[in-house]
């Protein structure tokens, strides 16, 4: 709004003299500048623009602050009549500048614009990065954001421990917490970490997380709900993971699940809710008639992932493959099974003897060693497919 004075002819009478005088009348006070913003770009550039109220304004003031104005600026800047917009390139990094406009016309300044406030600094870094193998050809990451002005996250990973350069870069929106990569391959070790960037460049690196993708079943982290009296060394993995992302629990209690009942008599089995012996993943199978000629063999076969435990402290997990067969004559018998093949021998004395095959593999036999179980020949679960299995159970479909 306008602010002015008008010069009015009055007249005044005195003792009969007629007197021409100029008479002030009040003006309108100048409106502020409004929607005042303050964008940094650069280390030593901030942009300002903002809603010019007036039109009679000579000028804008832009004033300056490192404290909010709690004190006199620290510095004033200057805009024409009619300006909405200023680049301030006198600031450096690392500073907050705050910034308020005022519209100009001799002595009669508006009142100030709102206060913008702007951080001219590079983000500051994510935090809690972790790497979680989802399968053998899948990593998932996550982390904190812990800034509110990148413009993005740049995301590195490394064979080498960043040792020398990244060897793969990827790139996450503004205020993203989460990444998967889809292309890791199985006997790699990979590290990562993770940068918010914007303009003026790059926050300093998150935390470095480092997994080691394998073709192996692994084990997941213990499932604080079979802690026995507050022990972290009891207990059990909450799951294992083959190289294809699938996940089995180990579920006491669970309708249909091969898991041996507790000892009434051992209180760390009646908190497991487990005997002696439970399985994340158990196939067998069994055959009578081997060779398809009549009577004379049966094939009894197990493939299991498999929990022991008796008092806390003896968990194991290890894999199983077990071949025990009866068959009709000596020979040399080749079996042939989801995780390979194996040649057997049996001699005419075993024959006599009725001991026919008896084959037994475990890998993985240490007390709370559970990722030995590992360099099993069991690395991938199957799944059911006839009958379908209910739901919850590997080949539902859904699960």
């Amino acid at each position: 709004m306008k602010r002015f004075l008008v010069s009015v002819l009055s007249v005044i009478s005195v003792l009969g003299l007629t007197i021409p005088m100029s008479l002030p009348v009040a003006a309108a006070v100048q409106t502020a500048p409004s929607g005042l913003t303050a964008t940094a770009a650069s280390a030593s550039q901030v942009n300002l623009a903002w809603t010019d109220n007036s039109d009679n304004e000579t000028s804008f003031r832009i004033e300056r602050s490192l404290d909010n104005f709690l004190t006199a600026p620290s510095a004033n800047l200057t805009a024409s009549a009619n300006a909405v917009s200023l680049s301030d390139t006198t600031v450096s990094q690392p500073n907050t500048y705050y910034y308020r406009v005022v519209a100009v016309n001799g002595a009669d300044d508006s009142t100030p614009s709102n206060v913008a406030a702007v951080k001219v600094d590079v983000p500051s870094a994510p935090s809690n990065l972790s790497a979680t193998i989802m399968s053998a050809t899948r990593v998932d990451l996550i982390w904190t954001d812990r800034s509110n002005d990148e413009t993005g996250f740049r995301i590195e990973r490394s064979l080498d421990g960043f040792a020398t350069a990244p060897s793969a870069t990827f790139n996450a929106a503004a205020n993203a917490r989460t990444l998967t990569d889809s292309t890791v391959s199985a006997n790699n070790t990979y590290s990562y970490r993770v940068i918010a960037v914007n303009a003026l460049g790059g926050s300093t690196a998150s935390n470095v997380a480092t997994v080691k993708v394998t073709n192996k079943i692994q084990a997941g982290p213990i499932d604080p709900a079979f802690i026995f009296n507050g022990d972290p060394n009891t207990s059990f993995p909450g799951y294992y993971q083959d190289d294809q992302g699938t996940r089995v629990a180990l579920l006491p209690g669970e309708p249909g699940q091969a898991i041996d009942p507790p000892d009434p008599n051992n209180p760390y089995q009646v908190f497991l809710n487990m005997g002696e012996e439970g399985f994340y993943f158990l196939a067998e199978s069994g055959f009578a008639d081997m060779d398809g000629t009549g009577p004379g063999g049966k094939l009894v076969t197990v493939f299991a992932t498999e929990a022991n435990v008796d008092v806390p402290g003896t968990e194991v997990v290890f894999g199983r493959i077990r071949i025990f067969a009866q068959v009709p004559a000596a020979g040399v018998y080749l079996f042939q099974h989801p995780w390979g093949e194996d040649t057997i021998e049996v001699t005419q004395e075993d024959v006599d003897a009725k001991r026919g095959i008896r084959f037994t593999e475990d890998i993985g036999l240490a007390e709370r060693t559970f990722n030995l179980v590992g360099n099993s020949r069991i690395n991938r679960f199957l799944r059911q497919t006839v009958p379908p299995p209910p739901t919850g159970w590997i080949g539902d479909g859904v699960t």
